[in-house]
């Protein structure tokens, strides 16, 4: 699967969500924390937990399940459950200010310019595994203000239709 700005997306197919017996994604760290322009982003970018901090490899998954608007902790992935999204201009604008997912972070480290976080979401058929670009700073505080981001797709996990609050879970997720 080719994303729309010709950037490779990985399909997963055969995924086992849940603790007991599920799968792993390895996020290999230097592809999501860079000094330079690369990969998916055309500027550094810093890897960030909820609070805004930075994460560092080797790092456990550490996942918020969110219903709703939701102010973070220092977890690391960040999991949209109950709702669809058409398109990642629809998560967007859901985890902006306003949105139905609006994230706050947990200090004004948040929502700085350049920071990238992992999030999890549902198209109502398939999981996407993909990363929020902080692009802009509207205003310093804990919150994405409307046009503040821009959310990347890095992998789809066919065969996961919908996210519940125990779908994915800690150990579904490690940053190596």
């Amino acid at each position: 699967m080719t994303y729309s700005e010709g950037i490779y997306v990985d399909t997963i197919t055969g995924f086992t969500t849940g603790a007991t017996s599920g799968d792993v994604i390895n996020f290999d760290y230097t592809n999501l924390d860079l000094a330079a322009a690369g990969g998916i982003f055309a500027h550094a970018v810093s890897l960030a937990n909820g609070a805004g901090t930075a994460v560092a490899a080797p790092a456990a998954g550490s996942v918020a399940v969110i219903t709703g608007a939701t102010t973070l902790g220092t977890q690391n992935v960040i999991v949209l459950s109950g709702a669809t999204f058409s398109s990642t201009a629809d998560v967007e604008d859901a985890v902006e200010t306003g949105g139905a997912f609006a994230l706050t972070g947990s200090n004004t480290a948040f929502d700085t310019q350049y920071k990238a976080y992992v999030v999890v979401y549902s198209d109502g058929t398939s999981t996407h595994i993909a990363a929020i670009e902080a692009l802009a700073q509207t205003a310093d505080n804990t919150v994405f203000e409307a046009g503040d981001t821009k959310v990347t797709d890095l992998a789809v996990i066919t065969g996961v239709a919908t996210i519940g609050s125990t779908t994915f879970v800690d150990g579904n997720f490690a940053f190596i």
